[in-house]
């Protein structure tokens, strides 16, 4: 579990990097670096039940504001996909 761990801290880390271009970069570097840093602190046996557990219902709260947008994609008309 710690190379897993280590892994989605890495992949995570680069997320965030590629951000910098996004129209609402700061809310995805964010979102992406508190994830790193939970899964950094889970490999080395430092992570907590209570922030990994805001840490998710903060995703999915984010993962809710974004579904209009969303649903605006997947039913847009203009040829683009």
């Amino acid at each position: 579990m710690k190379w897993t761990n280590l892994i989605l801290a890495g992949v995570f880390t680069l997320f965030a990097i590629f951000q910098f271009n996004d129209p609402d970069a700061l809310v995805w570097i964010l979102m992406y670096g508190v994830l790193a840093e939970v899964c950094g602190f889970a490999a080395f046996g430092k992570g907590h039940a209570d922030i990994t557990l805001a840490v998710m219902l903060l995703c999915i709260l984010l993962a809710f504001a974004h579904f209009p947008g969303l649903q605006a994609f997947i039913t847009n008309d203009d040829g683009m996909s």
